[in-house]
């Protein structure tokens, strides 16, 4: 567990903290989280991979804030996947059996879509509105791996697509099989 995660678990009870490290998910409040952020992240820092961590962990930390829920498992494409209504699914389904002329895209594969395409400087606030959907659906977040892809942002991507679009029983890549992946967890 990263140290941002394992502080957190720690505290996530001080209702004070919390609602702190959630102002950091609004630009104009982001400065109440200052105090926390500052122990995980040079906030002072110019250089744009620093600055892309920073927003991780302001993202991560106030994702966690507002959704401590545990038992999230898997990436941003598995979410996407458990968010998707029962037709949506069955569109997958058929997409995925060959059926091409019966595909069904919803709104959970053009928000996933939506992340894929973003920047480093855009994939935080675009993975937050998906988080705070799940939050609304009662589904957990696997925050470890929110941090871990965020950071590897946009190494990241093609885990999240085959986690949504690839065939059941399909083994996902991982850092072992995917150089790509595994670049992005050095």
């Amino acid at each position: 567990m990263s140290p941002l995660l394992d502080f957190l678990r720690r505290h996530e009870r001080d209702r004070g903290l919390m609602a702190a490290l959630r102002c950091g998910l609004k630009e104009s409040q982001e400065a109440r989280a200052w105090p926390v952020l500052a122990r995980f992240c040079d906030l002072a820092s110019h250089g744009e991979k620093d600055r892309h961590r920073c927003r991780v962990v302001r993202t991560v930390a106030g994702l966690f804030a507002t959704h401590p829920a545990a038992g999230g498992q898997g990436d941003m494409g598995a979410l996407c996947l458990a968010l998707c209504r029962e037709d949506e699914r069955a569109g997958l389904r058929s997409w995925r059996s060959g059926n091409e002329g019966e595909r069904n895209e919803g709104p959970m594969a053009a928000r996933l879509r939506s992340l894929l395409a973003a920047g480093p400087e855009e994939i935080c606030a675009r993975v937050t509105r998906v988080a705070l959907y799940a939050k609304s659906r009662d589904l957990p977040v696997d925050y470890a791996q929110l941090e871990k892809d965020l950071l590897a942002w946009p190494r990241s991507r093609r885990a999240w697509a085959q986690h949504f679009w690839g065939s059941a029983g399909a083994g996902a890549p991982d850092a072992a099989s995917d150089p790509e992946a595994a670049e992005g967890a050095s």
